[in-house]
């Protein structure tokens, strides 16, 4: 039986006390390598054991976590199935999934389809929301999506010795 939308909404807003905004971006890509980068992570709840695998491990959690809480059948199994990038029927399964997704944000559909797909830049316009809206439970997806990106190009830059301003720069779309 899978949860409420109010059940799984309440779920993630106790679970998630501290947040990735600007300023742990800000501290991430002031850190003066990648290691002490990372360390800023771990009150999010990442593990950072192996820092070849720390986004890696963290999108399985948030996959993990998605998938437990999502109230909508149709949506977890878009989400999965635009997850598993190996799958041969990957194409015509998202396909036959997308009509049942009518009542959700097709911008946010989108998003994630292309962050699994070929990566995204820019995070989608995301629609009000409130705790009774399934919108809510996907837009939570959205941002942890986008903070895993955020989070492994300051990590890959840290590593590439690439200064910070032009880091910044090449995540909003430049050179």
């Amino acid at each position: 039986m899978s949860p409420s939308i109010i059940y799984a909404n309440t779920t993630l807003a106790t679970r998630e006390k501290i947040k990735f905004d600007k300023t742990i971006a800000r501290r991430m890509f002031s850190a003066p390598s990648a290691e002490e980068a990372a360390k800023l992570l771990v009150p999010l709840g990442y593990d950072i054991e192996h820092e070849d695998h720390i986004v890696a491990k963290k999108l399985i959690d948030v996959l993990e976590t998605f998938s437990e809480l999502c109230p909508d059948e149709n949506l977890k199994k878009f989400v999965l199935t635009a997850a598993k990038i190996d799958n041969p029927n990957r194409a015509a399964d998202l396909n036959s999934l997308r009509p049942k997704l009518k009542h959700l944000c097709p911008t946010s559909i989108l998003y994630i389809e292309e962050y699994f797909e070929k990566g995204v830049t820019a995070i989608p316009q995301l629609p009000q929301s409130t705790t009774f809206d399934l919108e809510k439970f996907l837009d939570w997806f959205i941002m942890k999506l986008e903070e895993l990106r955020v989070v492994k190009a300051i990590l890959i830059g840290k590593k590439l010795g690439i200064p910070r301003e032009q880091l910044q720069s090449m995540m909003r779309g430049g050179k």
